[in-house]
């Protein structure tokens, strides 16, 4: 009987630990624990959601948003801008890779960040008082995944269900001003200079990007002239078939003392076998890996080619995520004239061209001295871009301040 009875409370123990490992939610939370351990382990100031109502909002307090699983690269910056403002600076961040793969370690500015799922996330701004922070920041209007590839994707504020606001007002960045401004009804928001772009855009108000946290600013390498690429290997976002061309091209001309470090997504077909050993495809990287990878490298090659229409996006809609990279770490960028205005540049901060070839040709010849002017000079550009996009915001939050004063 006795022995009946053990039997059946170990098959009954076994089964609920096996229903147990099975079920959807129980699965959640093991990798939920594993994830808060390494968050824990590689960062600092990062807290689950559900801890937020344990952490006091500290007067005169940004809250910053990014439901998405991209655009990490432009938080540092935008962090960095309310810091210098004088605000303190909370963030609330999908748990994925603008968590886990780290942008914000080089930032030597205090903020806390409290990271979940879209669900969680969405169900603590609608249950805080806001009004506690003086302004909410929406570092993406747009929200994509899974079920909403771009450009179907939902305004931010329908998945959220209301849109945040902060005591004075809510603030926020357009990366597409195609479709989404139109899409999303946003022209309000650019007429009240609560919408701001990357680069200033359409005649929006810019709020740069190019600040990342502690860099080291390196010299044009001596013996391998070392470019890099940036971005998913994607025909629509980059032509790597004019740089597979111009390699070739480069060969043939026994100029070989150079490498290619390519970072993203994705992977290049049928690579020429006597272009394969100058090309190194390193695949996604963290952001502190990317940052190395960046400070060792002399170029940032943007790709972006006139004659493909769909890279015209590039000129007045999208700010190019290389932007930032080559302004944050001072890495001359390999542009076609075409697309060079859009950015501030010039052959004085860096080598724009009319064909590949010959821009890679002058890149690898150029002397250190005359690499080291270009070099100071991007990195007064950075700084102008920086100094302007503070005072832009500065300007506006003051505005929105003195709406507030006058109700």
């Amino acid at each position: 009987m006795i022995k009946r009875v053990y039997i059946t409370f170990v098959r009954f123990l076994s089964l609920f630990i096996f229903n147990k490992f099975t079920r959807k939610s129980f699965r959640k939370k093991c990798f939920e624990y594993y994830d808060n351990l390494k968050i824990k382990k590689d960062t600092k100031n990062y807290y689950p959601i559900k801890l937020f109502n344990h952490n006091k909002i500290r007067d005169k307090s940004v809250l910053i948003i990014e439901i998405n699983n991209f655009h990490g690269i432009t938080l540092p910056g935008y962090i960095h801008y309310f810091a210098e403002l004088g605000y303190n600076v909370d963030v609330f961040l999908l748990l994925g890779q603008n968590v886990l793969w780290r942008p914000l370690d080089r930032l030597e500015d205090e903020f806390r960040a409290f990271y979940g799922d879209e669900q969680s996330l969405s169900e603590k701004i609608r249950s805080t008082n806001l009004k506690s922070y003086d302004f909410v920041f929406i570092n993406t209007t747009f929200y994509y995944g899974i079920y909403s590839p771009y450009p179907n994707a939902m305004s931010v504020f329908d998945l959220i269900g209301i849109k945040p606001k902060g005591k004075f007002g809510t603030l926020m960045i357009e990366h597409n001003y195609d479709p989404f401004v139109e899409k999303f009804n946003e022209q309000q928001y650019i007429k009240e200079g609560t919408l701001f772009t990357l680069l200033g855009f359409r005649n929006t108000k810019m709020l740069s990007s190019s600040y990342v946290g502690k860099v080291t600013i390196t010299p044009k390498n001596k013996n391998k002239i070392i470019f890099l690429a940036v971005g998913t290997l994607a025909p629509q976002n980059r032509n790597y078939k004019m740089l597979i061309e111009a390699c070739e091209s480069l060969i043939k001309q026994k100029i070989i003392n150079f490498k290619i470090n390519i970072i993203g997504y994705g992977n290049l077909e049928d690579l020429p076998k006597e272009v394969q050993p100058f090309i190194n495809i390193l695949g996604a990287l963290s952001y502190p890996d990317m940052f190395e990878t960046i400070e060792h490298g002399d170029y940032i090659l943007t790709l972006f080619d006139p004659d493909n229409k769909e890279h015209h996006k590039y000129v007045d809609n999208w700010a190019s995520g290389s932007s930032i990279l080559f302004y944050a770490f001072s890495k001359l960028p390999l542009i076609h004239s075409f697309f060079a205005q859009s950015y501030f540049l010039d052959n004085n901060n860096a080598i724009v061209y009319t064909n590949l070839e010959e821009g890679m040709k002058s890149a690898i010849e150029i002397g250190s001295t005359e690499y080291q002017c270009r070099q100071e000079a991007l990195t007064q550009l950075a700084k102008n871009l920086q100094i302007q996009s503070i005072k832009n915001l500065s300007e506006q939050l003051e505005r929105m301040k003195n709406v507030f004063s006058s109700k």
